[in-house]
C-alpha cells in the first residue's frame, strides 16, 4: 500500500497540542512543583502593585483642608480637643464659683483673697530656668492636690484665712482653666494639655 502524502495530514498544531519536551534526568512535573516554581511571582506581585500605584495618597494628605491642617499644628500632642476640651473648660467655671462661693460664706478678708489669687502666677518664673523647669513649677503649683491640701488644713486648724488662701488658689485654677490656661507641656509655654495658648480652641475642637 502506498502512503498518504505528507501534504494531505492536519498539521499537529490542529491535531493536538505538542506535548512539552522533558530535559534529560528532570524530575516530573507536579502540582506541587508547579506551587513552588510559581511561589517566588506571586509573592513579588504585591511589590509590584505597589511599585505601580499612582502617588495619590501624598497628593491626598496635600490636598487636606487648610482648616484641617491648621488644627493639626495648633493643638499639641495629648491635648484635648472637642468635645472633651469644652467639658473641661466647664469643669474650670464650675470650680471657679464654688471658690468664690466658699469665700463669700467665709467672709474673710477679700485683701488676701485677691493677693492669693494672683500669687500662683509668680511660677512662670520658673522659666527664666528652661522650659522643662519652668513646665514642672507651673503645673505644681496649677494643679488641684495643693489647694485641697491647703483646705484640708485650714479646716482642722480653723483658720479662715488659711481657708481664704485655699479657695483663692482653687478660684485662680478654675479662671485659668476655663479660659483654656491649661497645664503645661515642656515643648514649650504656650502648650498646654487644653490646646495652644493663643489659638481659636473652636478650630482646635
Amino acid at each position: 500500500m502506498s502512503k498518504p502524502p505528507r501534504g494531505n495530514r492536519a498539521p499537529l498544531s490542529e491535531d493536538r497540542p505538542a506535548a512539552p519536551r522533558k530535559r534529560p534526568g528532570a524530575p516530573p512535573r507536579t502540582a506541587e512543583t508547579t506551587r513552588t516554581a510559581e511561589a517566588p511571582r506571586v509573592a513579588e506581585a504585591p511589590k509590584r502593585r505597589a511599585a505601580e500605584l499612582p502617588e495619590a495618597i501624598p497628593r491626598r494628605r496635600s490636598e487636606r483642608p487648610a482648616a484641617e491642617r491648621a488644627r493639626a499644628e495648633a493643638a499639641p500632642r495629648g491635648a484635648a480637643t472637642g468635645t472633651v476640651k469644652l467639658v473641661l473648660r466647664a469643669e474650670g467655671l464650675a470650680l471657679a464659683v464654688a471658690a468664690l462661693a466658699g469665700q463669700i460664706w467665709l467672709g474673710g478678708a477679700w485683701w488676701s483673697f485677691v493677693l492669693a489669687a494672683v500669687a500662683p502666677d509668680l511660677s512662670m518664673a520658673g522659666y527664666a530656668l528652661g522650659r522643662r523647669a519652668g513646665s514642672i513649677l507651673y503645673n505644681a503649683v496649677h494643679a488641684l492636690p495643693g489647694p485641697l491640701l491647703l483646705g484640708m488644713l485650714a479646716v482642722s486648724a480653723r483658720d479662715p484665712l488659711m481657708g481664704s488662701f485655699a479657695l483663692a488658689w482653687l478660684l485662680h485654677i478654675g479662671v485659668d482653666q476655663a479660659l483654656g490656661y491649661g497645664l503645661k507641656y515642656a515643648s514649650g509655654f504656650h502648650d498646654t494639655h487644653l490646646g495652644r495658648i493663643g489659638a481659636d480652641w473652636t478650630r482646635q475642637g
